[in-house]
């Protein structure tokens, strides 16, 4: 041969180095009976391997998996580039594939050959990104008495996106953004739920279930003797209590504000003045000691 890198020669037998042209030649050196032969040559034509990628099919991803390295193998043993669709939404950096954001993309895996090697035909493959999961935390719900000032709602999604609260009963309870305001006495179901956003996917509503009770005596004693006048009201409320001990009165309104507030000593009554509240319906809290009591009164 006279191209050793593309066929050598081993007595009778050809091996194929690689591809390209090699000139063979025929020689007989002859002997003592015969004069050498003359030489002859043959061209031999190496054409370049052909080779095929192995690429399956790529499984689902979430955002949370971050990168990973994509699979695929030459026939040849060359190594094998890739190409995304949308590298925006998931990039190539040698073998591994960085995740961005959701979507779906195609994959193209690409070996383009070599001295020895035809380019192999690409083989692309889809690759689905899913958002994240979240879950949503929310205790159980301590029983309320009806009166007590309004609260806040403190359930939180893994993703640490707001969570959105709604009341099934708003006759018991209503909700604005994370505060409950009460509105009578039974029982409402609280759903906590997250809508998910480009990153996260919509997390499982959580529910919990919350009792208004109406108020009685906190240690099982008689209702102490209370008096609120006039009612309705249109100036000043009074507000008399046969206690002993010091007295907190409140009234609220119907979204659970505190509109008025006074103290009272044993045995005095105490003035509530209303004249700059819109009229409607308020309650009042009468707390002592022992015991809560709530009166609802009209405003005119």
């Amino acid at each position: 041969s006279l191209n050793t890198a593309v066929a050598t020669i081993d007595g009778n037998v050809v091996a194929i180095v690689g591809a390209g042209t090699a000139k063979i030649v025929a020689r007989q050196a002859g002997d003592a009976q015969y004069n050498p032969a003359d030489e002859v040559q043959q061209t031999l034509i190496v054409s370049k391997a052909t080779q095929t990628i192995t690429f399956n099919a790529l499984p689902d991803k979430r955002l949370s998996d971050e990168t990973f390295i994509l699979p695929a193998t030459a026939s040849s043993g060359l190594p094998v580039s890739y190409v995304s669709s949308h590298p925006d939404i998931a990039s190539i950096d040698g073998n591994r594939i960085i995740l961005h954001k959701a979507g779906k993309i195609a994959i193209a895996a690409n070996q383009a050959g070599n001295e020895n090697y035809e380019p192999a035909m690409q083989v692309p493959q889809i690759l689905n990104i899913l958002k994240n999961l979240q879950s949503i935390a929310f205790a159980e719900l301590p029983s309320k008495m009806f009166g007590e000032a309004p609260f806040t709602l403190s359930a939180t999604a893994s993703s640490s996106l707001p969570v959105v609260y709604e009341s099934s009963n708003a006759a018991v309870a209503t909700v604005v953004n994370n505060t409950v305001t009460l509105q009578g006495a039974g029982t409402t179901v609280i759903t906590a739920t997250q809508s998910g956003n480009d990153t996260f996917e919509a997390a499982s509503s959580v529910q919990q279930t919350l009792v208004v009770e109406l108020i009685t005596d906190l240690e099982g004693r008689a209702e102490v003797l209370v008096g609120v006048y006039p009612n309705p009201v249109h100036d000043a409320l009074s507000v008399s209590v046969a206690s002993v001990g010091p007295v907190r009165i409140e009234m609220f309104d119907a979204m659970g504000r505190v509109v008025a507030r006074e103290t009272a000593s044993s045995g005095e009554d105490a003035a509530l003045q209303v004249d700059h509240l819109q009229p409607g319906i308020y309650h009042v809290k009468i707390s002592t000691a022992h015991q809560v009591v709530t009166r609802q009164i009209i405003k005119k």
